[in-house]
């Protein structure tokens, strides 16, 4: 999950989970060009991070489309994943007000962060944590949201803002031009990790935690330029390789 900080505080059965969940992340660090050791360096800091955060109790299971009452107001849950996969927005759809969480910020893109789904494995065995296509389905939840009819968003970072309809269509063109700007460094350098373009393209990110930020972020523009067949993924011993198709 994309906010886990206090998973290492949780009993057996979480920590099993991240268990799975941190050799899928290795293989996707392994076959994106990580240098070794860096998912280590990435845990070490989440588990630091862990340490400031107090696990909670979830007492209700909500659900795309479920009401909930406050303060006089019916809520309605929008299920918006992508930044993580259980992101809820809340619609107060008589008075057009939209609690955003981090699904949609006003200064910043959310980052689309590397998640992961359990899928039955083969010949009896136990589910299988396969990546998702993160990227792709921030973008589609983005679309459904601009569909909302809001005057007011709340977001969880910065100050309320008006007219999302406008601030998603901007994200949009964001996400085109990025995808336009990793086609171009492909063909200009040829065959290339997720890694080495995510140190091309986000420089001033030197700590692990920004690294993979950047790495979530470059995996998914590779995954919308590969579905346009704009890219190429090849296999190079344990890694990954993209090459612009010409």
């Amino acid at each position: 999950a994309a906010h886990v900080e206090a998973a290492p505080r949780l009993g057996a059965a979480p920590h099993s989970a991240q268990e799975g969940e941190r050799e899928a992340l290795e293989s996707v660090l392994v076959r994106s060009g990580a240098p070794a050791g860096f998912g280590d360096k990435l845990y070490r800091l989440w588990t630091m991070a862990g340490m400031l955060a107090a696990p909670v109790e979830v007492d209700r299971a909500i659900e795309d489309g479920d009401t909930l009452e406050g303060g006089g107001v019916t809520w309605r849950a929008v299920h918006s994943p992508g930044h993580s996969p259980g992101s809820l927005c809340f619609l107060d759809e008589v008075g057009g007000r939209l609690f955003s969480g981090d699904h949609l910020l006003p200064h910043i893109t959310s980052n689309a962060i590397v998640e992961f789904s359990a899928v039955p494995g083969s010949g009896g065995n136990g589910p299988v944590l396969l990546r998702e296509r993160n990227l792709e389905i921030y973008i589609d939840s983005l679309r459904r949201t601009s569909d909302l009819e809001a005057g007011e968003v709340h977001p969880g970072h910065g100050p309320t803002f008006r007219d999302h309809k406008a601030l998603i269509a901007d994200r949009m063109r964001h996400y085109d031009g990025r995808k336009v700007q990793i086609r171009k460094l492909l063909r200009d350098r040829g065959p290339s990790t997720v890694f080495d373009l995510a140190l091309i393209l986000f420089p001033e990110q030197r700590d692990a935690t920004g690294q993979f930020l950047a790495l979530s972020e470059v995996l998914g523009h590779l995954d919308l330029l590969e579905t346009d067949g704009a890219v190429l993924r090849r296999e190079d011993r344990a890694r990954d390789l993209y090459v612009a198709v010409k």
